[in-house]
């Protein structure tokens, strides 16, 4: 009886005896080994902060650039209302200039007499088109149910920029017309009543010979028809600031 207790403590010691050279060796491993982490979950942390950086350099661009935009025509819009001022100020031959429609408004009936939309009754959507040498330069958006549409002279879509992965620049963002001044050649407006569908009704056109233009802002009134009046705004490309170039 006493002889088989020692053989099972002796047995018990030398399992503890291995289980403490398992720990040591365990303890002794090399540091490479206990902080090894595998190529993949390295390449995947990488990733995800790549990725992070990339969305938030996607969304921030955009915001610089509405900033910038905004800047330089706070000072375009002093430059044209300076203009306006000016007594006899006209638009130079050889030179380029951005030409925005502000503004359109359009009276209770379309051409036929009728109302614009009838089920449900409801106020034109309009929209504006530039045309120079008999090519489109300029399509706004539309301005849905109203009489009486305004346009900025700036817009950034920043969803699209950042997903769509349009062009970036301050350029891109200046919503008008970019045209040449030279004798002889004319810019036409069309206004269009867009449909549900997609259709566009022709509300009325103004065309105007290049050399009219007068740089700030400019009215054209309509004594009748459907279109009351139509607001341009002519400012000279070559007085923008170096941002815009």
């Amino acid at each position: 009886m006493l002889r088989r207790s020692a053989q099972e403590g002796e047995k018990n010691q030398h399992v503890t005896s291995d289980e403490r050279t398992v720990e040591k060796a365990a303890e002794e491993e090399s540091p490479e080994k206990k902080s090894m982490v595998p190529p993949s979950t390295v390449q995947q942390t990488a990733e995800k902060r790549s990725g992070k950086a990339l969305a938030l350099l996607a969304y921030t661009i955009p915001l610089l650039i509405l900033a910038c935009t905004a800047a330089a025509f706070y000072y375009l819009e002093l430059r044209s209302e300076q203009a306006s001022a000016g007594a006899g100020e006209k638009v130079i031959p050889g030179r380029d200039y951005y030409v925005f429609v502000s503004l359109v408004e359009l009276s209770e009936k379309n051409g036929k007499g009728a109302p614009w939309d009838e089920y449900p009754p409801s106020a034109p959507d309009i929209k504006v088109e530039i045309y120079w040498k008999n090519q489109i330069v300029y399509s706004s958006t539309t301005k849905d149910d109203t009489f009486l549409a305004k346009w900025s002279n700036a817009s950034v879509d920043i969803i699209d920029l950042a997903i769509g992965g349009r062009d970036a620049s301050v350029d891109s963002a200046i919503q008008a017309a970019r045209i040449n001044i030279a004798k002889g050649d004319s810019i036409e407006i069309r206004v269009f009543d867009v449909d549900l569908l997609g259709a566009s009704d022709l509300a009325g056109s103004k065309m105007i010979t290049s050399t009219e233009l007068v740089p700030g802002d400019q009215v054209f009134a309509f004594p009748s028809g459907p279109i009351r009046r139509i607001k341009l705004r002519v400012l000279s490309m070559d007085e923008a600031p170096d941002i815009l170039q």
